[in-house]
């Protein structure tokens, strides 16, 4: 019985919705659907076509281990602790929004998919080939504008004008290497760029099994390709860079080690050496006691140079040897199909029949009570005294 009661008031709303809202209002829902069909299909016939490439990797979990150096006990016990690396999947979106990080990929070479025989860099592309809905050439020229009385008021009184001509030329790409920590200093091109390109780029990380897909939007195919493939290896150089820097340090603080180790050795074996000289001729007990004490001493500072020398030469070891970051499962295809542009109908059409619904809403429940509420009340009179006003 509850149940039918239910499923009566659910129909019985339904069809005081459709009763109520859409058929007595019909000609507003075809205005506004018409509408918004119209705009996505403005819009849809405005953007350009986009492909997007992406790379199926995996994180590799296998760092170089680094010598525990901190005491005599860990060094004799050859503790060994793991290095984790500063950046991990996780952060890569921090990596992704680094200038010089984006500054380093564009200076990626890419081929056209129409030009197989032109080879430009993805700065150039970006700043030149890409193609942009007419709204935003629009929406830059009024704000271009709009901002020349900014413009003129802030260099009002100026001497030296300010010039933009460092905007136009090709900016130094091989200031910003792989590892580049410095101060950023773009132009006002460099800055667009870098936005262009971030915007365009997205990733995905699943924790529990490390795997890392990328994936990148150009409106080349084969330059969508190639440039996630180059995204992928500048990551891998940064990650490789980030490594090397700590195993650097590392090996200047055992070879100093090792050179102090190597200083203590010689010092305790001359001390035994001139003892042994001195007392060559002694049986006394005391001078065969001493004796053993600096021999001890002599073979312990012997044992620690050498494990020293053996850390030196595994820390050169993890220096030169290649430690993979990423393993691709699945190699970086040049896309056949465009990006789907479908979720605009849908967007538009949805955006559309929420406003209409609210519109109907409002009008039918709130502003009516709202004038009902305004509206004066009127006072009736009696028919004698209207009769007696109009004479």
């Amino acid at each position: 019985m509850p149940n039918k009661y239910i499923s009566d008031l659910i129909h019985s709303r339904f069809a005081h919705f459709c009763r109520d809202y859409v058929w007595r209002e019909r000609r507003l829902w075809g205005k506004t659907l018409g509408t918004a069909l119209f705009v996505a299909v403005v819009i849809y016939a405005s953007k350009p076509r986009e492909y997007e490439a992406e790379l199926f990797t995996f994180a590799e979990s296998t760092v170089p281990e680094i010598n525990d150096t901190r005491s005599r006990d860990a060094m004799a016990y050859n503790i060994r602790r793991p290095v984790r690396d500063d950046i991990i999947p996780s952060y890569y979106r921090l990596v992704f929004r680094s200038r010089p990080f984006l500054m380093s990929v564009l200076q990626s070479r890419v081929v056209r998919q129409d030009a197989p025989n032109d080879t430009i860099t993805l700065y150039d592309y970006i700043t030149q080939d890409i193609r942009y809905p007419w709204w935003t050439y629009v929406r830059s020229g009024v704000m271009k504008v709009a901002g020349w009385p900014i413009k003129w008021v802030r260099n009002w009184g100026n001497s030296n004008d300010a010039s933009d001509s460092d905007t136009l030329d090709m900016p130094d790409l091989g200031r910003y290497t792989t590892g580049y920590t410095g101060i950023n200093q773009l132009t006002r091109r460099e800055s667009t760029a870098t936005a262009v390109l971030w915007r365009r780029i997205s990733y995905e990380v699943d924790v529990k099994k490390r795997a890392v897909i990328f994936k990148l939007r150009m409106q080349d195919p084969l330059v969508a390709a190639i440039a996630v493939d180059s995204l992928k290896r500048r990551v891998e150089e940064r990650v490789s860079e980030s490594r090397l820097a700590k195993i650097r340090q590392n090996l200047a603080y055992l070879e100093d080690e090792a050179d102090k180790a190597r200083k203590e050795y010689e010092e305790v074996q001359q001390i035994y050496a001139d003892y042994r000289d001195r007392n060559q001729s002694l049986s006394t007990r005391n001078a065969r006691m001493e004796l053993s004490n600096l021999n001890t001493d002599r073979r312990l500072a012997y044992n620690i140079y050498r494990q020293r020398i053996a850390q030196v030469s595994k820390a050169k070891e993890n220096l030169y040897r290649k430690h993979p970051v990423l393993t691709v499962v699945n190699p970086a295809e040049v896309p056949q199909r465009p990006v789907s542009q479908w979720p605009i109908f849908t967007w538009c059409l949805l955006l559309a029949t929420i406003g209409t619904t609210s519109w109907i809403f409002l009008k039918r429940h709130a502003f009516k009570l709202r004038f009902k509420k305004w509206k004066r009340p009127t006072i009736r009179r009696p028919r004698l005294l209207r009769k007696r006003l109009s004479l």
